[in-house]
């Protein structure tokens, strides 16, 4: 199948009236799990459409690293459409998506930041299982603590990290740019990714 574009139109902004947003969401899942049924690719377009934004920005705040959130999101759409997931949800899609982008995401982390593989067993794990809401919290959590990490960095190192992963600048341009030696952006990255894995291992 052949996904959509990868940045659709921002979900519009929460009503007032909590209670009608609710009816609505509602109202819109169950519209989308029908046309799963008639129609899966088109179903599954209108799934892709509704949430991924909400899924791109929760990746986001864990990888810190649009570019990262991306492949991630549209991984795991990928392995839902692939394995056909999106069949046996029993709760919402809303749920079970932000459940496994943020299993995705954590995952990811921890592959990067240990340098170890993440076996195809780990892979569908990390997707097909829902999170907790005691897991939800962790996970929000942990959002706040990476957040709070990189704020704490030293100015000169959250500079060099934020270049590199929310611009995806390479080491030599954040050099060139802060008119500081690649041996230094090197440095900078090595401390605050040495931050994060205190902080990605322990959760």
């Amino acid at each position: 199948m052949r996904l959509p574009n990868r940045h659709p139109d921002d979900i519009p902004a929460i009503q007032p009236n909590e209670l009608v947003t609710e009816t609505r969401t509602t109202d819109t899942e169950q519209f989308i799990r029908q046309v799963l049924i008639d129609n899966p690719a088109k179903g599954f377009e209108l799934l892709f459409r509704r949430y991924y934004s909400v899924m791109h920005s929760q990746a986001t705040r864990l990888v810190y690293s649009r570019t990262i959130a991306d492949d991630i999101v549209s991984d795991v759409f990928l392995y839902i459409w692939q394995k056909q997931a999106y069949q046996h949800v029993e709760t919402s899609y809303r749920a079970y998506l932000m459940a496994s982008v943020r299993h995705a995401a954590l995952a990811h982390l921890r592959r990067e930041l240990t340098s170890e593989p993440l076996s195809h067993v780990a892979t569908d794990s990390m997707i097909s299982t829902l999170l907790t809401a005691e897991q939800v919290l962790q996970y929000d959590e942990l959002s706040l603590q990476i957040d709070a990490a990189i704020r704490n960095l030293p100015a000169q190192c959250q500079r060099v990290y934020v270049l590199s992963r929310t611009e995806s600048r390479t080491n030599a341009e954040i050099a060139l740019r802060l008119q500081i030696s690649i041996r230094t952006v090197e440095a900078h990255l090595y401390k605050a990714m040495r931050t994060l894995k205190a902080i990605v291992l322990d959760a």
